[in-house]
């Protein structure tokens, strides 16, 4: 009878790590949903899930404010310029309003969203991150976190940014395109924002080739289940 309750006992214990293996990726990302819309032709809404899905894109780039280093590292994530063309924009858009999950709010002429240094993050030095606009180069205020919606604006003047001194920005090397889907050129606009002096060089991007999540969760959730099967069967051998 005793075995027979350890036996009980272990299966319990069993199923519920395997519940905790099947949800840790679920569990360490925030909830987040990116809405873009405004002056597109086909309105989005993506889930964390879907941009963990998309090509990934790594960063290293350090974020200042004012001239004083707030926090620097591999920021991954999408592209901006993907998400852009997911969307369909269209040739009304001159600028993209971010607003954030706590009301903040920042505009970018377009004509940025197209660096290829210029992605929403997901992470950063492999942890979860609330999704982040990273652009090397500029002011922390721009670095907006915790984003929940892109809208497209056919006003081209950028908006609410404090003052930026004059800089000079090494360009982004050119990176291979991560899809077949060819790149936009935009049209020409107005002369993008100033970059504050304090900000170092942009380092070329980097792509790093990571499985997806759920992939990496169902391997340790089989690896777990052989384990625990590994000790049943051990225990049934026992009792006979």
């Amino acid at each position: 009878m005793k075995k027979k309750n350890f036996q009980k006992s272990l299966m319990f214990v069993i199923f519920a790590l395997l519940l905790v293996a099947a949800s840790t990726v679920s569990l360490a990302y925030p909830d987040a949903e990116l809405q873009i819309t405004g002056e597109v032709n086909h309105p989005i809404s993506l889930t964390l899930d879907e941009l963990i899905e998309m090509p990934q894109i790594t960063v290293n780039a350090a974020l200042y404010c004012y001239g004083d280093l707030v926090t620097s590292g591999d920021w991954t994530g999408v592209h901006l310029s993907l998400l852009l063309e997911m969307a369909e924009y269209n040739d009304n858009a001159q600028s993209i309003q971010f607003d954030a999950e706590d009301g903040y709010s920042i505009t970018l002429l377009i004509t940025e969203a197209f660096r290829e240094d210029v992605i929403i993050a997901y992470e950063k030095d492999g942890q979860p991150e609330a999704l982040r606009l990273v652009i090397p180069g500029a002011n922390g205020n721009l670095w907006i976190s915790m984003i929940t919606s892109l809208t497209l604006n056919k006003e081209a003047a950028a908006t609410e940014q404090a003052p930026f001194k004059p800089s000079e920005l090494a360009q982004p090397s050119s990176m291979p395109q991560q899809s077949t889907t060819p790149r936009p050129t935009p049209k020409p606009q107005s002369t993008p924002f100033p970059l504050p002096s304090s900000s170092p060089t942009a380092t070329p991007v980097t792509v790093k080739a990571s499985p997806p999540e759920w992939i990496k969760a169902a391997v340790a959730g089989l690896v777990l289940a052989l384990a625990c099967t590994s000790l049943l069967l051990y225990f049934k051998k026992r009792k006979h």
